[in-house]
């Protein structure tokens, strides 16, 4: 996966496994193999405080911290 693309060439790929994703494609969890950090990528602002709770328990029993994790604070972002 690379999240650069210049001039049509993607740079900067990483080795990232999409490790939960919501079955109405709202959220997706994308983890490093190693399982040292991932990232919560969320079509809106916010996710449910339940949503995240089931994340945290899917994250643990995949063996991955949460406190690895990083929610960033998005509601001061625009939707397209």
């Amino acid at each position: 996966m690379s999240f650069v693309n210049l001039f049509g060439l993607w740079l900067f790929a990483g080795d990232y496994w999409v490790i939960d994703l919501a079955e109405d494609y709202s959220y997706a969890v994308v983890g490093h193999p190693n399982r040292n950090y991932g990232w919560i990528l969320s079509r809106t602002p916010t996710l449910p405080e339940d949503v995240l709770a089931g994340i945290r328990q899917r994250l643990k029993a995949k063996g991955y911290d949460w406190s690895r994790f990083r929610l960033i604070d998005q509601t001061m972002h625009r939707q397209g």
